[in-house]
């Protein structure tokens, strides 16, 4: 068909569902194994401090199949991690970038820009998605324009063909 649609989504916490094995920080275990889900693996970052790590393909599984801890991941970007806790409790202070392990990993390019399965599904159509700034509902265009779609017809849903 050769056409391509524009997807365009509001800031709805279902429209950042990320997959079962996306790369989350916090629900790792400080050690290797034990009971944490297995997460893809990544490519280190090329904003990672360590020159020498960067663009190295890092697994996040061990060659027994055991998930990798945080300890294990950290150390292999370059980091410095023996004065670190694995976690903060209750919850990290919001002033400190790296106050444990897990902030620290949360923090960097591969763990904080996944994309989420809706845009993951779009793209893979060959079709492009974006999401609008959060701001007041009233504001938001999407709440603008589907009225009007409403009206003249039951569509639920704003393409824009490019």
């Amino acid at each position: 068909m050769g056409k391509e649609a524009l997807f365009i989504f509001d800031q709805s916490s279902a429209h950042a569902s990320l997959p079962l094995d996306a790369l989350k920080a916090f629900e790792m275990n400080r050690s290797d194994g034990g009971k944490q889900r297995k997460q893809q693996d990544t490519i280190i970052p090329l904003s990672n401090p360590c020159e020498e790590h960067r663009g190295k393909l890092q697994k996040m599984v061990l060659p027994d199949g055991r998930p990798k801890g945080l300890k294990q991941v950290l150390e292999e970007c370059g980091f410095d991690i023996d004065k670190l806790r694995a976690k903060c409790t209750p919850v990290c202070p919001i002033e400190n970038q790296d106050c444990c392990m897990a902030r620290l990993l949360s923090q960097q390019d591969d763990f904080n820009n996944q994309p989420s399965m809706l845009e993951m599904v779009i793209k893979s159509a060959g079709h492009q998605c974006i999401f609008l700034p959060k701001f007041h509902c009233e504001l938001n265009p999407i709440e603008m324009v589907c009225p009007l779609f409403h009206l003249q017809s039951h569509a639920t849903i704003v393409l824009i063909i490019l």
